[in-house]
């Protein structure tokens, strides 16, 4: 490393440990805004640490006594006495001033240092851990929740895989019912999935596609709220559990395209360290334009599982009878099946895949059935100065078994090629009351060799989350 090189490191080292010293003379919340600052001044100078090695391993029996003792000061002077003076030592700091701020019980400000760690380095998985400790402490178990699975699928250690599983079990152990809710922005090109086309060719010539068969852009409001009441049978991990739900869509200036859905489910469920099974009855009502459309009900199966070292597998499995309340020649049964795939290339990188497919049958009217099948690839990053990003791409294929229309003049059966990319985006340093905006965008392109079928949609979401 070259002196200027030293001399720059050197510098922005001692910037933090002022910054950290500053903001311990403060309180409350202006200690963090504090640290936020100064770690912010260190990522912003292109540096981005990585996590510094075990070898202060053998210092941790003797901070944590002296914590204990209360003697925060002399923890601190010895754990800087064995960093050194180099740019990594900066987290191994900060991350130290959160543990203090644990133990001061003043976790909104240690959850506020950790997300700063993680901001500069998202692999630094001391701070993460600390910081799903300290989302628990204050009550915010969905987002603890959240990172205790990401620690327990890619920790190495069985130590930390089963400290994460117990609060995993801690977390469901004291929370057996609760509430969700989420609001959201939904503009669109295409909120009715209309054609881009304006004319369609049959066996009896070329006729022009009508305004209501055409796409039609929209602004519309999405919210819902949610249920869920889990009951344990006895100690061996088996268990009842009940959920309900409510989710509508309303749109500016017309009622043509609004949406409610209301869907129950009961499952019975068994649960190991790392592996889940359930099984039971579900059922939904769907209305559109205020109007109810379908009722299904059935029977739902799905499993989790660990297949290996930081891969977690999935399997669905759906039967449900349908009944159009409006349209009984749509009347049948449905049969869904899926398996998906998540691996840790690193505690801030992951990607995966899906396939799925759907059979859908119906009594009277064998042109409306069909055979569908997809796959789904995605990736989610955390990146370097808090940015959290998720991106996808699905390529889905419906075929149908008879002919579209024969009256009409279309003799070939319904075949339909759809391409969905899409993603989503957030910001740590965007946050408020520990919920941040989350952005995200799809376009979807389905080609039909029936005009009326083939559209392109671009479709925007706002919400909140809690997963960061």
């Amino acid at each position: 490393m070259s002196d200027n090189v030293k001399a720059r490191a050197n510098g922005m080292l001692r910037y933090l440990f002022c910054v950290i010293a500053f903001a311990r003379r403060l309180t409350g919340r202006r200690a963090g805004i504090a640290l936020a600052i100064g770690l912010f001044g260190v990522a912003s100078s292109g540096w981005t640490p990585a996590v510094a090695q075990a070898d202060l391993a053998a210092l941790g029996p003797r901070l944590e006594a002296l914590l204990a003792e209360g003697k925060v000061d002399e923890a601190r002077r010895l754990l800087r006495e064995n960093l050194g003076n180099d740019v990594q030592a900066g987290l191994n700091v900060a991350h130290f001033e959160g543990v203090i701020l644990m133990r001061q019980k003043r976790y909104e400000e240690a959850i506020a240092v950790f997300r700063q760690v993680l901001n500069i380095d998202p692999n630094f998985v001391p701070s993460r851990v600390e910081l799903a400790r300290a989302l628990y402490e204050s009550g915010q178990t969905e987002a603890a929740a959240f990172h205790f699975d990401a620690i327990n699928l890619g920790a190495d250690d069985i130590g930390l895989k089963r400290f994460a599983q117990g609060y995993l079990e801690r977390i469901a152990a004291e929370k057996p019912y609760g509430f969700n809710g989420y609001f959201g922005f939904v503009p669109s090109t295409n909120v009715n999935r209309g054609t881009q086309q304006t004319t369609v060719t049959t066996d009896f010539g070329t006729g022009t596609i009508n305004a209501d068969s055409r796409e039609q852009s929209g602004i519309g409001f999405a919210a819902g709220v949610g249920a869920f009441r889990n009951v344990a049978l006895g100690n061996g991990g088996s268990g009842l559990s009940f959920a309900g739900s409510i989710d509508l869509k309303k749109y500016l200036n017309t009622t043509a395209y609004d949406e409610a859905a209301f869907s129950a489910t009961a499952s019975f469920t068994q649960k190991w360290k790392n592996h889940a099974f359930r099984i039971g009855p579900t059922g939904d009502v769907t209305l559109q334009a205020w109007t109810p459309v379908i009722l299904r009900y059935g029977l739902s199966a799905g499993a989790a599982f660990q297949v290996g070292p930081k891969t977690a597998m999935t399997v669905n499995l759906t039967a449900l009878r349908q009944d159009y309340l409006t349209q009984d020649f749509r009347d049948g049964w449905l049969v869904s099946a899926s398996t998906g795939v998540r691996h840790l290339l690193t505690p801030s990188l992951a990607v995966g895949a899906g396939v799925g497919a759907v059979f859908e049958r119906t009594d009277t009217a064998p042109d409306l059935s069909h055979n569908d099948v997809w796959i789904r690839l995605h990736a989610d990053k955390e990146w370097s100065g808090g940015l959290l990003t998720s991106a996808f791409v699905k390529y889905e294929n419906h075929t149908y078994l008879d002919s579209f229309a024969v009256f009409f003049g279309f003799r070939d059966p319904r075949v339909d090629n759809r391409v969905s990319i899409g993603g989503r985006l957030a910001h740590r340093r965007l946050s408020w009351m520990g919920f941040a905006p989350q952005l995200t965008y799809e376009f979807t392109r389905q080609f039909s060799n029936i005009a009326f079928y083939d559209y392109m949609s671009h479709d925007v979401g706002l919400t909140v989350t809690r997963n960061f």
